[in-house]
């Protein structure tokens, strides 16, 4: 299996975030295929780009898409289709 970019890790990211919004990050983490640690830098990342912002209820860290992540991700999303479509599949 090839290395994932770095393009397609923050896909997968915010791809599991947004299905399972209420799942703890551990299960994100092994949804996206990725260490703990590095989840976190991923979405420190993202936060401060105001792609998502971190929620802790009751001793337990989340987080939700901002207007201008949930843009993004559609966005990824529809790219990823197109490439697709032209055989191009590297996202």
């Amino acid at each position: 299996m090839p290395k994932r970019t770095r393009i397609e890790i923050i896909l997968d990211v915010l791809d599991n975030l947004a299905r399972y919004p209420d799942e703890p990050l551990t299960k994100i983490a092994l949804y996206s295929n990725l260490p703990y640690d590095r989840l976190v830098k991923i979405l420190d990342l993202l936060e401060s780009k105001d792609l998502l912002r971190k929620i802790n209820d009751n001793n337990r860290m989340s987080y939700v898409f901002t207007e201008k992540g949930r843009v993004l991700l559609k966005e990824m999303k529809r790219l990823r289709y197109i490439l697709n479509d032209f055989g191009l599949d590297i996202l």
